[in-house]
């Protein structure tokens, strides 16, 4: 007995399915576009009828059918013969077209398997435990980008075995799971894309003391252990609080309602043996989602039978479980039956056999037996015929678009997953994940954001909204060469360049916003590798005249505390004569110079200036104590340093104002999509081919006979009336035509008459002259002439203007647009 729920889906099955009425639109020869417009279409032969060679395979398939039932198990269904879109019965094999196409997407098989799942809109079977009624062509699958498992594992298998992998379709039954294409319970395995290795930035701290392997570290502090116990317990205990505070505590994956089709659930997916390709182990594919399974690890329950475009096999095992099933003994174990004949193994073995025993024996004849004669005979004309679905194709601007509506949207384990076509979203978004911290998607950790073709080339944005950080990825060749933005909750900034920004060596800033600056850089002239600064947002307008100050691109005028600068040491140069790092303390008023250490040394050689005596006579003091005397060499001394710090000052300012000036500009330029070469040169033809269209339309309707009485009634490329309308027209031109007949008649009425009272008049002026004028004489006859050229024409005129006026009636009449007057007869 059949439970309520079995029969509430078997009512809801009743209902005519999508794929369904597209047969039978196909079938009716109309198809629709993406707009839903429809157009007539022509329908191959091969559609409509079978070859004398598919007739007589559709025979054996359907004897073996009958047989396999009487002598195996009369209650299974082999799905060998299904309909066509034009309700013909077909082979299932020779649906399979093996094919290669040319997008680079389709020669690799997870690449392929991937991209069809997106690009197929995936249909349930209606009802899940029954074989689909019709299996259209790969092609219209192509397509219609819409269609079951069955259609979809065909596509994936004719595309594969295309391009040279041994691939297989493969039915039987699969969890619910699977036929729905239900992924919310699976992970998202391209989970880490677009994630790149960060260093903890935690640890960009500025580091204002010597950082070589020799520096002496300072003695740690003596802390107390209980002390620290405490400490850890208190953070620990507050962790715990907030933990409990942001944990959702229902969380946990939605459980499925009970199965009123468990274990009758019927799925198509396919197989990808081992060896060609360099294929190292058979592999499952499922073509509604492009994931690949291992025999021993996939989901599906039992196999039911194998087709590829040459061969059936059915599984006389269906009880095995799917990792027990040996697909490598289809055509020599007893566990597998098999539709078709394998010829090319018996004619391998054939050739072998005449080789070993033609050179020895030649003169000797085998014996060969009658039975296997007749069996080879037999397999000769029953050898499997070519395909019979037309060639499949892509169209290149359903192929870029990806999905049949431009964008698709799909679920996972704590994801979300949304694909948009290139050039369908006006800020360049091709991909967009949506990541989870549960089960019912409520909390969302991260928004990752994928671009192309944009013209600031941004390719990856990542947004934390609980930690409020984003992370922006640049590619390489647009000004000014960014390539990683990371911003945390506003104040920090840190900015990562490519090496190619050849005009300052900038590598990377880290901008602690009102607070403090650092800069790092490389490959430069004057050999600075770091640069940073400590500043004060808010201060009084009134400052001295030994006070630095700058204008910061986010809060203005600000005060400088601090300056540091470091310089790499230069190879052919006495390393102790050359600056490792120059602090510039404003607030201690103190600028501190550190030196470069030769091989062997410990601790570098350090020189601390005041400011406030430095940039006029100032005196040396050194950390060992000596005093220097000579002026000059302090006073030299005093204004290389006050130089130094000149020029740090001076960069800061630079560096500063040339990012601002960079920023603005960006934000000042409108963001737009780039076009590749291809596509521009693909769009270019596109609209030069358009225009040769319509040029020719225009032409083609410019040389209708109706063309003048549409375009006055704004009927142009009208099909067909409607019996008002083609009553109208014909009357219409049927009058105008009249008129036009007429009054070409009356012309030559007109001139005729006009030549008659010429001779008349002539005559009379010849009568009243007493001498006969021979200029006269003459006139008269050449007025003569003319009339009688005018009489034929005017006789002529009458005669074919009737047979004008019945050709365009017969004309009107034969036109397909006027099909309405014929049937309103």
């Amino acid at each position: 007995m059949t439970t309520m729920a079995e029969r509430l889906a078997r009512e809801m099955t009743l209902v005519i399915n999508e794929k369904l009425k597209r047969c039978r639109d196909f079938k009716d020869g109309k198809e629709k576009d993406r707009d839903g417009k429809v157009t007539e279409i022509y329908i191959n032969l091969c559609y409509k009828e079978n070859s004398p060679k598919e007739e007589l395979v559709l025979e054996h398939v359907i004897q073996f059918k009958r047989q396999f039932q009487l002598h195996y198990d009369e209650k299974r269904e082999l799905f060998l013969y299904p309909k066509n879109e034009c309700e013909v019965y077909k082979f299932i094999c020779t649906t399979i077209r093996p094919q290669k196409i040319g997008y680079l997407e389709m020669y690799n098989y997870e690449s392929a398997s991937k991209y069809l799942s997106f690009f197929v809109q995936y249909e349930q079977l209606d009802p899940p435990d029954r074989f689909p009624q019709v299996i259209p062509s790969p092609s219209n699958i192509a397509k219609w980008q819409k269609g079951d498992c069955f259609d979809m594992s065909i596509l994936l298998a004719s595309l594969l075995i295309g391009v040279g992998y041994d691939a297989y379709c493969v039915y039987g039954l699969a969890p619910r799971s699977i036929t729905q294409k239900n992924q919310s319970d699976l992970e998202y395995i391209f989970i880490n894309k677009g994630v790149t290795v960060e260093k903890d930035v935690d640890q960009q701290q500025d580091q204002e003391q010597i950082d070589d392997e020799y520096a002496i570290k300072k003695k740690e502090e003596v802390v107390s252990k209980y002390d620290t116990m405490v400490k850890q317990k208190e953070e620990e205990k507050e962790k715990e609080q907030k933990r409990i505070a942001l944990t959702i505590d229902d969380d946990e994956p939605d459980e499925m309602g009970p199965d009123p089709y468990a274990g009758r659930r019927i799925h198509c997916w396919v197989l990808i043996k081992a060896g060609k390709r360099n294929v190292e182990k058979h592999i499952f594919i499922e073509p509604s989602t492009g994931r690949i399974y291992q025999l021993s690890e996939s989901p599906y329950l039992k196999v039911d039978a194998v087709f590829n475009h040459r061969n059936f096999w059915v599984n006389m095992k269906m009880e095995s479980k799917v990792a027990d099933v040996n697909f490598d003994e289809m055509d020599t174990s007893m566990n597998w039956e098999y539709v078709m004949l394998d010829t090319m193994t018996d004619q391998s073995q054939q050739d072998e056999e005449d080789y070993q025993y033609g050179e020895d024996n030649q003169n000797h004849q085998k014996q060969v037996d009658p039975d296997q004669q007749q069996l080879q005979d037999i397999a000769q004309l029953l050898d499997m015929p070519p395909p019979w679905a037309p060639k499949i194709q892509i169209d290149k601007e359903a192929f870029l678009r990806g999905t049949p509506l431009g964008e698709s949207t799909t679920f996972f384990k704590k994801c979300k997953v949304d694909n948009y076509a290139p050039y369908g979203q006006p800020d360049g978004l091709v991909q967009k994940y949506t990541i989870y911290q549960d089960y019912k998607r409520l909390k969302i950790i991260e928004y990752r954001y994928f671009y192309m073709h944009r013209s600031d080339k941004l390719v990856v944005k990542r947004r934390f909204p609980f930690e409020s950080k984003t992370i922006e990825e640049y590619e390489p060749g647009k000004p000014p060469h960014r390539k990683q933005i990371i911003t945390i909750n506003g104040r920090l900034r840190i900015i990562t360049f490519y090496p190619n920004r050849n005009q300052d060596g900038l590598i990377k800033r880290i901008e602690l916003i009102g607070e403090k600056t650092t800069e790092i850089y490389q490959n430069r002239d004057d050999k600075v590798i770091y640069r940073s600064v400590r500043f004060l947002p808010n201060y009084n307008q009134k400052t001295e005249t030994k006070d630095l100050t700058y204008k910061d691109r986010y809060i203005g005028d600000v005060k400088i505390e601090k300056m540091t600068q470091k310089l790499e040491k230069r190879e052919f140069m006495p390393a102790n004569d050359q600056i490792s790092k120059m602090i510039i303390d404003l607030k201690k008023n103190i600028v501190s110079v550190y030196y470069h250490m030769n091989e062997g040394e410990i601790n570098p050689r350090v020189k601390e200036y005041k400011r406030d005596s430095m940039h006029g006579y100032a005196k040396l003091q050194e950390t060992t104590g000596e005093k220097k005397n000579d002026e000059a060499l302090i006073q030299q001394e005093n204004t290389k340093i006050s130089q130094l710090e000149k020029e740090c000052h001076g960069g800061i300012k630079f560096q500063e104002a040339s990012l601002e000036n960079e920023e603005s500009g960006l934000r000042s330029e409108p963001l737009i999509l780039e076009k590749t070469l291809h596509d521009k040169a693909r769009e270019k033809a596109k609209e030069t081919q358009k225009k040769s269209e319509e040029e020719v339309t225009r032409d083609n309707v410019q040389k209708d006979y109706l063309y003048p009485y549409l375009e006055k009634l704004k009927w142009v490329g009208k099909q067909a009336f409607s019996y008002e309308e083609a009553t109208k027209l014909k009357g219409n031109v049927m009058s105008k035509f009249k008129e036009r007949l007429l009054e070409r008649g009356g012309i030559i009425q007109k001139k005729l008459e006009e030549e008659r009272a010429k001779l008349e008049e002539a005559e009379q002026a010849l009568n009243k002259k007493a001498d006969l004028d021979k200029n006269a004489t003459s006139e008269i006859e050449q007025i003569q002439f003319r009339i009688d050229i005018l009489e034929q024409r005017a006789a002529r005129f009458e005669a074919q203007a009737l047979n004008k006026y019945q050709e365009m009636d017969r004309k009107i009449n034969e036109d397909k647009r006027f099909e309405a007057l014929k049937r309103n007869k």
